[in-house]
């Protein structure tokens, strides 16, 4: 049960970084961007997630893996809607910035949840897997990116392609809703509060 919902959190990472490859050629058309702005589209998730992951993912640290298991999703879904509703390029730029934020987040936090909550043989394994669920995440985002431009073959579509990870993400913060805290986490920050 950690295994999956840590992994679909991964899961929906490598949807969100594929889709937007899809939907980039109908961005530039809809907002008349040229091709610097358009690879600033492509490329502010990725930078987020590098922010993200460096600065923000040592607050799984201080503030408990399970709390940051829940608002890094919650922060997806709401720059998620942000991208959707994007009224021109540059808000878009920076909702999908924002959007990387979350997203590297949730990488060294399930990345460490799963190495302290997983028995210790086969570890390796089982944490390498998880992370391999980024292909699925590729899959669906080719999915839905062939399904949407067949149900809505109009150049706004690259919205619905971009909201449609919220559905997901919806469905995985209800299932992450009773992840417990992390043994090892409560244990160290116990004995640190004991000592101080």
């Amino acid at each position: 049960k950690f295994w999956l919902l840590a992994g679909l959190g991964i899961m929906l990472d490598g949807f969100d970084f594929f889709i937007i490859g899809v939907a980039s050629p109908l961005i530039q058309q809809d907002f008349g961007i040229n091709a610097w702005e358009k690879g600033l589209v492509s490329s502010a998730a990725i930078v987020g997630a590098m922010v993200g992951a460096a600065f923000l993912g040592p607050l799984g640290d201080k503030l408990g893996r399970a709390r940051i298991f829940k608002y890094d999703l919650i922060m997806f879904v709401v720059f998620s809607v942000g991208c959707m509703l994007a009224p021109e390029i540059w808000s878009l730029i920076l909702f999908r910035f924002l959007l990387g934020i979350a997203i590297g987040l949730d990488y060294p936090i399930a990345a460490s949840y799963l190495a302290e909550v997983l028995p210790q043989k086969n570890r390796g394994r089982w944490l390498v897997s998880a992370f391999s669920l980024q292909a699925v995440g590729i899959m669906l985002g080719a999915l839905v990116g062939v399904g949407g431009l067949l149900i809505l073959p109009d150049v706004t579509s690259w919205r619905w392609m971009l909201g449609f990870g919220i559905i997901p993400a919806l469905v995985i913060i209800v299932l992450r809703r009773g992840v417990p805290e992390s043994p090892r986490w409560l244990a160290q920050n116990r004995s640190e509060e004991h000592t101080s």
